[in-house]
């Protein structure tokens, strides 16, 4: 079994309203499931980083609904293809601000 990711390049487009309040990025599923629209938004976020994110623990949670699974996966995915070092995968429960705090603390 080979542990090999590869990267690839994907031209896409600006969409507007991708800004992020501070509660993340609000809108419907429908709008996330546009062709890229979520890669997009994953990879801006981890641009932002900087050289910070290399090597670096991401901690990746969703509450269970509707595409958070496919958002997950992509998630993961892109964060590879950055550099990040580990994911710990939190999706499958809720996730509140000061356990995701708590944890990052312990790491």
């Amino acid at each position: 079994m080979s542990n090999t990711v590869t990267s690839i390049i994907i031209e896409t487009r600006i969409y507007d309203g991708q800004k992020p309040g501070t509660s993340g990025l609000r809108k419907a599923v429908q709008v996330f499931m546009q062709e890229h629209y979520t890669e997009n938004f994953i990879q801006a976020i981890l641009q932002a980083l900087g050289d910070k994110l290399f090597g670096s623990t991401l901690v990746v949670g969703g509450d269970g609904r509707y595409y958070v699974k496919e958002a997950v996966e992509k998630i993961i995915k892109i964060a590879a293809a950055n550099g990040v070092k580990k994911i710990n995968n939190w999706s499958k429960w809720y996730t509140f601000n000061s356990s995701c705090i708590y944890y990052n603390k312990k790491i």
